[in-house]
């Protein structure tokens, strides 16, 4: 069963995060950053400072101007569950070279959840949501871009010898490719009866993994292609259903109706999967690893939850925040941007020989990068060459 604390301590490493973007309008962009990437990053490698990060937050309520004007909230959703994606991932992708970084939070090798587990299916979870608004061509599109790129990672890792966690995605494979594949998967299997079929995957999947694939996945040794990538391969299926289960709630933010309807049904959605979670979780023990029935239905409940949350705090404040609305339109140029920060620091640098303070300044200039970097070249440079 999946530790209790491990999942209160996840989500209370996205409460600041979920508090400032949904209520707080600071115009300050730097400020914004302090708050929303920074903040969390210091209370994900110290616990103790989230009592500081409330007070801190509070203060903010109190000295901060309020909006003269709404404005047009339908949709805002979706970037600001993107922005808070891009940003733990971005933290997390980062902060785990270095000593300080603590273990419970990295990527379990079995069994259990930690916050490093919610990359990838985070990642599948905010690319469906509005999945069903895109062309078949653009889809393909990326995906074909998404190839191109984990072919261009893998020529990196085998030239400078980089080494891998063969346990995330197996030796060849990498996130890209897994993305990319799924993509395909959707192109060719998005009729009306996505959802049953999703059903019937996961239930025949948990099955071979109940009858000795869970073994094998864990202990097999890799000497063949598939079993030097098994991870990868057979989490391709299960992150196909993440995808259309997302996009499931997207259909339901995107239809024309009350904020009252959209909340009712957005309810009804994540009550069921709160009801199959329970379920699962009673027999099925959650593992990232395996991509297993209690780790999908896991990941699209907890995003789930986070979209109802901001949906419901927008019908009573206004959705602010030019800076994280930024970083969910564009978080896979984040994403690529800081995943170079992060190979080029690697070879240079010998991260986890950095003491505490080292390594707190070197996140901060880092995350300054990651993000600060992007938003003025964009708003500063390319925006005024775009107007000119």
């Amino acid at each position: 069963m999946i530790n209790k604390l491990e999942i209160f301590l996840i989500v209370l490493l996205t409460h600041p995060t979920n508090i400032v973007i949904s209520v707080y309008n600071i115009n300050n962009v730097f400020m914004q950053f302090l708050l929303l990437v920074f903040l969390p990053y210091l209370c994900i490698i110290n616990s103790g400072i989230h009592k500081y990060s409330h007070i801190i937050l509070l203060l903010a309520s109190m000295f901060k101007k309020r909006p003269k004007e709404k404005y047009e909230t339908k949709g805002k959703e979706y970037e600001i569950v993107r922005g808070i994606v891009i940003i733990l991932v971005t933290i997390a992708i980062f902060a785990c070279d270095f000593s300080n970084f603590p273990m419970r939070h990295l990527k379990t090798k079995f069994y259990g959840m930690s916050l490093m587990d919610l990359g990838v299916g985070s990642f599948l979870f905010n690319n469906g949501l509005f999945i069903s608004r895109r062309k078949r061509f653009s889809i393909l599109k990326s995906s074909f871009i998404l190839f191109l790129l984990g072919v261009i990672r893998l020529m990196v890792i085998v030239c400078l010898r980089y080494s891998v966690d063969e346990t995330e995605y197996g030796y060849h494979l990498n996130f890209y490719f897994v993305l990319s594949l799924v993509y395909l998967l959707y192109l060719i299997f998005n009729t009306k009866y996505s959802l049953i079929l999703c059903g019937i995957i996961l239930m025949t999947y948990q099955g071979l993994l109940s009858n000795g694939l869970n073994e094998f996945v864990f202990y097999a040794k890799r000497e063949t292609f598939f079993e030097k990538n098994r991870e990868g391969i057979l989490m391709i299926f299960p992150s196909y259903c993440i995808l259309v289960f997302s996009e499931y709630l997207g259909k339901i933010i995107l239809q024309t109706q009350s904020n009252h309807q959209t909340i009712y049904k957005m309810l009804l959605y994540v009550l069921s999967f709160f009801y199959m979670f329970s379920l699962c979780n009673e027999k099925i023990e959650i593992s990232r690893r395996l991509s297993n029935s209690s780790f999908v239905i896991f990941i699209v409940l907890f995003h789930a939850i986070h979209v109802v949350f901001i949906k419901l705090t927008a019908m009573f404040c206004y959705l602010p925040c030019e800076f994280v609305i930024f970083c969910g339109r564009n978080m896979m140029v984040i994403f690529l941007w800081s995943n170079l920060l992060v190979l080029l620091a690697n070879i240079f640098f010998n991260l986890k020989g950095f003491s505490e303070e080292e390594s707190i300044i070197s996140n901060f200039v880092y995350l300054s990068l990651s993000f600060l970097g992007p938003y003025y070249f964009y708003y500063k440079g390319f925006k005024k060459i775009k107007n000119s």
